[in-house]
């Protein structure tokens, strides 16, 4: 029986070795999660009740990772990504269909703009819809590469203080004549083909607590003014909504232009004409300049009009048994019955971490530790290597002494 007990005993130190050494192999790996051997004694299964809690050994009961945060290192690129606190991000294999979980953020984009990792996998994002919001629909997580199309202009927001002081111009409005009108502000606008022009409003006073608006598109006014109506508290009354329309026009090739212009805002205050709201809706024709991913996961790609458009929302996640996953390889795990159902919803939200870009998680096999297992297995298996030698003696004896 010896002999049995020191063999289980080999066997289990070779074990323990094994899965030190692959913690000790995996030190520099990204997103690799070390694990430990957990051993359970061996008892004999006789009905013989005086036998039946002799001891038979022992074996390794399981090998239990551990899921703890490694340290975070800074790469640079931005679409590397680590997640603080619990979480997997979501892969798909293109080639097997297989949804793969990992914490190994080391992430590029291909040729076609999906973001995929060095095996080329890719990265399972929330869809965004055309008006920017994130939707609960997942998909490959892709990033535009070609050119933003340009957007005209529809609506503009302005919010001034006319000066209630002022006084009204001895003059019919021009817009080439300053004394005929009393303030003004100059914006850029563009059409549907992104070419800027320039929306100039002028405000001219017609008498106590009455005003007219007036826009020009590069110096030609569009249409005759709207009056404006402020109460004794300076606050804007007509047109009620403040609400002012301006248009159609048609700038050389492109098309017609209807502006929507918010005067809401608005105020006559007996103070000095000031501009405190001013934009506009329209942009130009963008390249893509980069890549930002803020800490819920949001992809956005900047443009070099100034505009960010949300790509996606990165996917994580998580199991209410993470040890039940099983390992893949390429610092992958898929999920399993003991694992249970992934629970997939956005960083920072519920038990998931956030994502910090531009960073990776490393492993969490500290070191030190696993040289001290290391020099404990060998020591078990040297310890279990002379009680076979001590049982081989005796054998030895007794064969001698027949």
């Amino acid at each position: 029986m010896s002999f049995q007990i020191a063999i289980s005993g080999l066997d289990a130190a070779r074990k323990m070795l094994g899965v030190t050494s692959e913690n000790i192999a995996n030190s520099n790996t990204t997103g690799f999660k070390s694990s430990r051997a957990q051993f359970a004694d061996l008892v004999n299964g006789s009905a013989n009740t005086s036998m039946a809690n002799d001891a038979a050994g022992v074996r390794v009961a399981t090998v239990e990772q551990s899921f703890a945060q490694g340290s975070i290192t800074n790469t640079g690129n931005a679409l590397d990504m680590s997640i603080g606190g619990s979480g997997f991000f979501v892969l798909n294999d293109p080639a097997s269909g297989e949804t793969l979980y990992t914490r190994a953020g080391q992430f590029q984009a291909d040729e076609n703009g999906y973001v995929i990792n060095p095996a080329g996998q890719r990265l399972t994002s929330f869809a965004v819809g055309t008006d920017g919001s994130v939707t609960g629909a997942t998909q490959d997580l892709r990033v535009s590469n070609t050119e933003l199309a340009p957007n005209a202009t529809s609506e503009i927001t302005t919010g001034v203080n006319v000066d209630a002081s002022a006084t009204a111009p001895g003059v019919a409005f021009d817009p080439t004549d300053r004394d005929s009108y009393n303030h003004s502000t100059v914006m850029s606008v563009y059409d549907s083909l992104g070419v800027e022009h320039t929306a100039t409003q002028y405000f001219v006073k017609t008498g106590a607590g009455a005003w007219t608006h007036h826009i020009t598109l590069d110096g030609t006014e569009i249409g005759t003014g709207t009056a404006l109506t402020f109460d004794t508290a300076g606050n804007l009354t007509v047109p009620a909504n403040g609400l002012v329309s301006a248009g159609p026009v048609t700038p050389a090739g492109a098309d017609p232009m209807t502006l929507s212009i918010d005067l809401g805002d608005t105020t006559q205050f007996d103070n000095d004409f000031s501009v405190n709201a001013l934009a506009q809706d329209g942009y130009t024709a963008g390249e893509l300049i980069g890549i930002g991913i803020d800490s819920d996961g949001v992809v956005n790609a900047r443009y070099s009009n100034g505009k960010n458009v949300a790509q996606g929302q990165v996917a994580l996640a998580d199991f209410t048994n993470p040890n039940g996953l099983q390992r893949m390889g390429d610092n992958n795990w898929i999920a399993t019955s003991d694992s249970g159902p992934a629970l997939v919803g956005a960083p920072n939200s519920g038990t998931l971490g956030g994502i910090t870009s531009g960073t990776i998680e490393q492993s969490n096999v500290e070191l030190s530790e696993e040289l001290v297992d290391l020099i404990t297995a060998q020591r078990m298996f040297q310890a279990n290597a002379q009680s076979i030698s001590a049982a081989d003696a005796l054998t030895q004896t007794l064969l001698n002494m027949g």
